[in-house]
């Protein structure tokens, strides 16, 4: 689920005294938008992504 729709989500939880009980298990299994195999770029000898670059790309938890 995206930002925008999790904002929305919480918006509508605090107007009406909704109580977000969040239990996400797979957090860290988040994929990014999906890309056609005719649009995707081979990427061979880059540099994985660091763990702090990975972590600000997910997208946050209700609690965050």
């Amino acid at each position: 689920m995206g930002l925008e729709r999790k904002k929305a989500i919480y918006d509508i939880c605090v107007e009406f005294d909704v109580v977000i009980v969040e239990d996400d298990p797979y957090y860290f299994l988040q994929e990014g938008r999906y890309v056609p195999e005719h649009q995707r770029v081979a990427v061979c000898g880059s540099e994985p992504k660091s763990p702090g670059t990975f972590l600000q790309s997910l997208t946050p938890s209700y609690l965050r």
